[in-house]
């Protein structure tokens, strides 16, 4: 889940600071935020990447973690293809 929170975080802190901020829906971002963020996102990937290639015993994803992550992602696709459209 941290993957997918900061994977949606640095995408807003990254359009936050490309964009010239005369939207008044987006806030300026620094750029010492946006590296934080990508550099938690890099982390986040790689401690994700461990803990398929390594599994510890009995430790394991559990299923509603993944159904809600699904769920997650399927609304993201859904709502940014209706945006879109």
């Amino acid at each position: 889940m941290n993957l997918t929170g900061y994977t949606f975080y640095s995408l807003y802190c990254a359009y936050g600071y490309l964009y010239d901020g005369s939207e008044p829906e987006t806030g300026k971002v620094d750029l010492n935020d946006l590296i934080v963020n990508l550099h938690a996102l890099l982390l986040s990937f790689l401690l994700t990447i461990q803990a398929f290639v390594y599994p510890l015993g009995k430790n394991r994803i559990q299923y509603w973690t993944i159904s809600l992550l699904i769920a997650l992602w399927l609304f993201v696709m859904v709502y940014g293809t209706l945006t879109i459209v």
